[in-house]
């Protein structure tokens, strides 16, 4: 690694040091996951993403002299699939989405923590701790709960029907959201949506047992169950 390192021309390590500052990586974290891309772009006998993981700057623990060692093993659980791929804005509101919060709420929680590496161990494990907390229907309403049970109802065909961005100008623009909220409502509603096990109990709760809705968005409700 270190002899790729030393004959890398000056002018393609200065383009990779830039954009490895932008992605919150060290230029040889950078590399290695330029490295499984490529290898996993053009290999069909490469193991599966879980036991070939992609590498981030928390994975590389701290030796002495300030040195670091071999990344520490991918976990491969449900939280590693759902985050590996996305970047720290991205990380931010699908944990915020998932929870039921805003994502404000949680970079005000993480603020202090000025290296992405260890925000994104952190999110990782208010993931965990949630997914051990909660059973799938509890999770399917405090999701639907995030969205807000007359806004995902009311807008159902708007979140259904429309690209993301213009959901998340839609709801600020006519919903009055601020734009933390509006992209936590957009991305947590369009993630019930594509979870038919979720929608289907959402509409369900929607239309038998929520008692703040009314009864013609209860009846809507229904009427989009018995269409599934």
């Amino acid at each position: 690694m270190n002899y790729v390192l030393e004959n890398i021309p000056d002018e393609l390590w200065r383009r990779i040091r830039q954009v490895a500052a932008m992605r919150g990586q060290s230029e040889k974290t950078f590399l290695l996951n330029a490295a499984f891309n490529e290898i996993e772009r053009t290999s069909s006998i490469l193991p599966s993403p879980v036991e070939a993981p992609m590498v981030n700057v928390s994975d590389l623990r701290q030796g002495a002299g300030g040195t670091r060692s071999c990344p520490r093993p991918d976990m491969g659980d449900r939280v590693t699939l759902a985050l590996r791929g996305k970047t720290l804005d991205e990380q931010y509101v699908y944990v915020a989405g998932e929870i039921g919060v805003d994502e404000s709420e949680l970079r005000e929680r993480f603020k202090n923590f000025t290296d992405p590496a260890a925000q994104r161990m952190s999110l990782g494990n208010v993931l965990r701790g949630y997914y051990r907390g909660e059973d799938s229907e509890d999770r399917h309403l405090r999701n639907l709960r995030a969205v807000g049970i007359k806004t995902f109802i009311e807008d159902y065909e708007i979140l259904r029907d429309y690209e993301s961005r213009d959901v998340v100008a839609y709801f600020q623009k006519q919903r009055g959201f601020n734009y933390n909220s509006a992209n936590t409502k957009t991305s947590t509603g369009k993630r019930i949506l594509s979870d038919s096990e979720a929608l289907r109990f959402c509409l369900d709760y929607i239309g038998h047992r929520s008692i703040k809705v009314d009864e013609s968005l209860k009846e809507k409700a229904r009427r989009l169950m018995a269409e599934l």
